[in-house]
């Protein structure tokens, strides 16, 4: 597979646009990944369930950094990962909530626990288990090319009709904005 990782310019816009536009991209993870269907924008300081929504902690810091970083973070048993959208300081990112596996199956499986195919990454902890990312990759550079986490133009065309628009969910401030963004049938790849 070419290595047409998304360019800075591409994380460092409003994070509902970075959020739309990851639908159909490729998260690839030590060569296992897939199609992203499902991201949910958060917006910092005009956000009330965004993490940075009170400022910078120790905790959220990789949220402050450039563009195309990874923001790793626990939630219970499970991790979450987001990628920084704006410039830095902003505290405005993407959290990928799922994707449809397509490289590196018998590995998702087993991660999984040999759960049915369609669990295996429809949920942000499920997918992050899936692909084996943890607390170590938090603040990782996306585009960095020694990154083993990767996110990838499918050179796919997405449009607008494809796409459900929904109020986020999971969480309990500011769930009415419609920041959620799925992709129901995930196109053909490669």
């Amino acid at each position: 597979m070419v290595d047409s990782r998304l360019a800075r310019s591409f994380f460092n816009r409003a994070p509902t646009l970075v959020a739309r536009e990851l639908l159909g991209k490729v998260l690839i993870v030590d060569g296992i990944g897939g199609l992203i269907t499902e991201t949910e924008a958060y917006d910092g300081a005009n956000d009330p369930a965004a993490h940075t929504y009170r400022g910078e902690t120790q905790r959220n810091r990789s949220m402050f950094q450039r563009a195309g970083t990874l923001y790793v973070y626990r939630i219970h048993r499970s991790f979450c990962m987001n990628t920084v959208a704006r410039r830095k300081g902003q505290g405005a990112g993407v959290l990928i909530r799922g994707i449809a596996p397509r490289i590196g199956l018998e590995v998702i499986k087993s991660r999984r626990g040999g759960r049915p195919k369609r669990s295996w990454c429809d949920g942000p902890g499920k997918l992050t288990q899936a692909l084996g990312i943890s607390l170590e990759d938090d603040g990782t550079d996306l585009l960095s090319k020694k990154s083993r986490v990767r996110l990838l133009d499918s050179k796919l065309d997405i449009s607008e009709d494809l796409i459900e628009v929904t109020p986020r969910i999971g969480i309990s401030k500011a769930k009415d904005f419609p920041w959620r963004f799925v992709l129901p049938k995930a196109p053909p790849w490669p």
